[in-house]
């Protein structure tokens, strides 16, 4: 501005005429305003990301047409990351409005102590939802345990074999344990406003193995107790079955999986 304007050069100032004190000399748009509109970015490729996740587990996420008791559903990776990343980019982009005013005004003389003070917190949860996506992430780079269906519907009561292969460095892995796990979230009635609506209602380790080379393939009978597994939804409560796959990985993230047990059931 300064350079632009030499001592002793004509200016032109543009005056508001009923206040002669708000004056500006250039009207154009400058790089603070477009460097502004930058979380508007985040916040709306953020949007995007939920929308495509959301329509792609309801997609993923429908029942086989054909009949079934229980049918084992694969985990899906990818999908967990993708919606962190979607919530980290749409929360951080709002926050980033806030935080951008917030550093301008301290850097233009003036002390928004409470401004800064309200937005440690929900600063303090963005960081932590992009800490989930970076651990998540790194997760895709774990060996893999990949638990295959049997051919037919999971019957309680009824031993069936579920195969397995590994992949990836399997060789870093010091503890394979696959549990059968019953999570209860109550919809009304029986739940505790002081506690968690979800809580654990079965867990039972059906597999172990703490041998490398015998985690590359492999197979394991599974059989679900007919007493538990007829808990199904009810008026105040819904039940989720699933397989979890835990693995211990030294210095790094442990494996961590979770298929999914999803009760069809068979037409009248």
């Amino acid at each position: 501005m300064v350079a632009a304007h030499p001592p002793g050069s004509p200016v032109r100032v543009h005056v508001n005429p009923a206040d002669p004190f708000d004056s500006v000399v250039v009207r154009d748009m400058g790089a603070s305003l477009c460097l502004g509109l930058l979380p508007l970015v985040f916040a709306v490729a953020g949007g995007l990301i939920l929308v495509f996740g959301i329509r792609q587990g309801r997609r993923l996420g429908r029942p086989a047409p054909e009949p079934a008791v229980w049918i084992l559903r694969p985990p899906r990776r990818a999908l967990k990351p993708l919606g962190l990343l979607a919530i980290a980019l749409f929360w951080n982009g709002i926050v980033s409005v806030f935080v951008t005013e917030c550093a301008g005004q301290w850097l233009s003389g003036r002390r928004p102590i409470f401004m800064t003070l309200f937005l440690v917190p929900f600063v303090a949860i963005g960081l932590g939802i992009v800490a989930g996506f970076i651990a998540d992430l790194l997760r895709l780079f774990n060996p893999r345990i990949l638990l295959i269906p049997p051919p037919g519907p999971l019957v309680p009561g009824v031993p069936a074999v579920i195969a397995f292969r590994g992949r990836g460095r399997i060789d870093r892995l010091e503890r394979l344990t696959v549990s059968l796990v019953g999570r209860e979230t109550a919809v009304r009635g029986d739940r505790d406003e002081d506690g968690p609506a979800t809580r654990e209602c079965h867990r039972a380790v059906v597999y172990e193995l703490d041998q490398p080379l015998l985690m590359r393939a492999g197979s394991f009978r599974l059989t679900l107790p007919p007493e538990i597994m007829r808990r199904t939804d009810g008026p105040d409560r819904r039940i989720a079955w699933c397989l979890e796959v835990k693995g211990r990985v030294p210095r790094w993230l442990d494996l961590a999986e979770i298929c999914r047990l999803d009760f069809v059931p068979r037409p009248a």
